[in-house]
């Protein structure tokens, strides 16, 4: 027996299978994409940020993606926020009310990061841990070091400057960066948008780069601090382009001598160049093709110098000291 189905209805069945392969939400780009096209703006609380979530989305994965996502494409960074942090000063008369302090002051900042659209990276992972809350994801802040600027090569790391999240989802911990997923400060310190993923469930090894938690059980690697103040400085550029350092692995070159710099990359070889701080343009690489890598030599600098920095399409993605 046949059975003819009225056009309304059979649309009705028709987008109910097309909006299943979106609530099944596999691919991540899926959950992006919804959240891109069907989220407002704006969320006046905490509580219905994560009802809206929670109402679309099913498993844990996808609703932690989906805070990721809506916060990294409306909340900026907050320039200005970053030289005027609130300082909070309280007593307390037990460790009771010591927590509760503290909880409350944990809501007004994710509160504030929500409703101003705005926030340094303390009001990022505040927000992100407040909704994972709400939604039973087990989340928590990881406060440490960066190292993303030219001042960083020779900086003590003493005093911890940066915050992001760990999420656990199937029993295993995973880490998150909101804040650089929302975008980064150009040369003059202006922030740009641009939404990178790749800060969702990152690698140990790519946030290695650029990250190093107070709390050493957060690095999932075995790695040091001196390791991480030892490596070559990595530009923000470098990680959402792909380009790994093969060698050398250490922060500081011997100038004097031709240098050769080994990369693994899909990228291609003739937007490479480089330059020393003491040179006006850029130079061009005597370049090796491997079958697994790219050999990039640089001969020597006709000033001394204190900087080698490797460029990719104009924009700097590695610098090394000079000795």
């Amino acid at each position: 027996m046949s059975i003819n189905f009225p056009l309304a209805k059979l649309f009705l069945v028709t987008f109910f299978i097309n909006m299943s392969s979106v609530f099944g939400f596999s691919p991540k780009e899926k959950v992006d994409q919804y959240v891109k096209e069907n989220y407002p703006k704006r969320f006046s609380s905490i509580e219905k940020f994560a009802d809206k979530i929670r109402s679309d989305f099913n498993n844990k994965e996808d609703q932690a993606r989906a805070i990721f996502c809506w916060m990294a494409n409306n909340i900026s960074y907050n320039v200005k926020g970053l030289n005027e942090q609130k300082v909070f000063k309280y007593t307390y008369s037990n460790e009771a009310q010591k927590l509760a302090i503290e909880k409350q002051i944990f809501h007004e900042i994710a509160l504030e990061a929500l409703k101003d659209k705005s926030a340094i990276c303390d009001g990022y992972s505040k927000l992100y841990k407040a909704v994972c809350d709400e939604l039973s994801i087990e989340c928590e802040i990881v406060e440490g070091f960066s190292r993303v600027y030219l001042s960083d090569l020779n900086r003590k790391f003493q005093n911890p400057d940066h915050a992001w999240n760990v999420i656990k989802l199937d029993n295993k911990w995973y880490l998150v960066d909101v804040t650089w997923g929302a975008g980064y400060l150009d040369e003059s310190n202006k922030f740009v948008w641009e939404y990178e993923p790749l800060y969702f469930k990152g690698s140990p090894e790519v946030f290695f780069r650029n990250h190093y938690p107070l709390d050493t059980k957060w690095l999932f690697i075995d790695k040091s601090l001196t390791d991480f103040t030892n490596q070559p400085l990595y530009y923000l550029t470098s990680i959402t382009k792909g380009t790994e350092v093969l060698s050398p692995l250490t922060s500081i070159i011997n100038s004097k001598n031709q240098v050769e710099i080994k990369l693994k990359t899909e990228l291609e070889a003739k937007k490479f160049n480089y330059a020393y701080d003491t040179e006006q343009y850029l130079q061009n690489f005597k370049v090796k093709n491997n079958n697994d890598h790219l050999s990039l030599v640089v001969t020597p600098p006709k000033r001394k110098s204190k900087y080698l920095t490797i460029y990719y399409n104009g924009s700097g993605i590695i610098t090394y000291k000079c000795k």
